[in-house]
């Protein structure tokens, strides 16, 4: 079984705007339907605290802009919520899978979307040099 994945960005205007205005509608008119398909995450280390909410919906005849993404069967909705001393921050993102139920493991399946893009950036950021080095890599290599 191929599994389809997809995270949807502003770039993709209309099918962003379709989501966002179906969940708003789903919070509006059936928010027992969000909460049976609701999973947390919540963790923490180097003094930061991260929660994540995964919001599963299935796509319905409601939608006009999804019907381009063959086999996919759900819309999911991520909140990440991150404080760290003073400063918090908040994001929300969307994507669109073929997978129709299970929100744990579509959850575990963003995480590790999110490592494999963090850690290419990570790659890049050292290749070009745009990352400070420590002093005493400095000492290492001379």
């Amino acid at each position: 079984m191929v599994i389809t994945f997809f995270n949807v960005k502003k770039n993709q205007g209309k099918l962003l705007a379709e989501i966002e205005a179906y969940f708003h509608k789903c919070y509006r008119d059936t928010p027992e339907l969000l909460k049976q398909n609701h999973f947390t995450e919540l963790d923490g280390e180097h003094g930061q605290i991260n929660e994540r909410h995964y919001r599963l919906l299935p796509i319905t005849n409601w939608f006009d802009e999804t019907a381009k993404f063959v086999g996919c069967q759900a819309v999911v909705e991520v909140t990440r919520m991150r404080e760290m001393k003073n400063k918090s921050s908040h994001e929300t993102s969307y994507y669109i899978t073929s997978l129709a139920s299970d929100v744990e493991g579509i959850a575990r399946y963003i995480r590790k979307h999110w490592t494999i893009e963090n850690s290419q950036h990570w790659a890049l950021d050292v290749t070009f040099n745009l990352v400070p080095r420590h002093k005493s890599y400095d000492r290492l290599i001379d």
